[in-house]
């Protein structure tokens, strides 16, 4: 195997383990020791300043990319508020006397009283969260931006 090759494995390899942040202090040094290697070898200056830099230019992305897709996502969710509401919302989870909260097309939507505390048999959910708030009217439209 040339000295070329063995440099791209390595640089390869510790590419996709620093894909993972918490990686990085395995993957930095084997990263480095191929691109090493790769300047040792004897390839054109092009293919060395390519082989550097494309795989620091991808990382930012292809980093963001996997703590995304590899990340747990809560059930998106809308919180429709009384108009004339002040004050914080407390949701108290998992109690058998509470309301479920409907679901419409793939949104939970907690309609909160006007005490601003709502009880729920839903579980409580973790992850990268998605949420919407509004304020409505008594009939729970929402309410545009400015006019309340």
């Amino acid at each position: 195997m040339s000295v070329y090759k063995t440099g791209i494995i390595l640089i390869i390899l510790s590419w996709i383990a620093c894909l993972n942040p918490y990686w990085i202090i395995f993957g930095g040094p084997v990263f480095i020791i191929g691109l090493l290697i790769v300047w040792l070898s004897k390839i054109k200056l092009k293919t060395k300043l390519l082989t550097t830099f494309l795989p620091l230019l991808l990382w930012c992305p292809g980093m963001l990319a996997f703590v995304f897709l590899a990340s747990k996502h809560m059930t998106p969710e809308t919180f429709l508020i009384p108009k004339d509401f002040r004050g914080q919302i407390t949701l108290i989870y998992n109690e058998p006397c509470g309301q479920t909260v409907p679901k419409v097309d793939v949104r939970m939507i907690y309609k909160i009283p006007d005490n601003g505390v709502m009880i729920l048999t839903n579980k409580f959910e973790t992850g990268i969260i998605d949420q919407e708030y509004y304020f409505v009217d008594n009939n729970w439209n929402k309410i545009e931006n400015g006019s309340h």
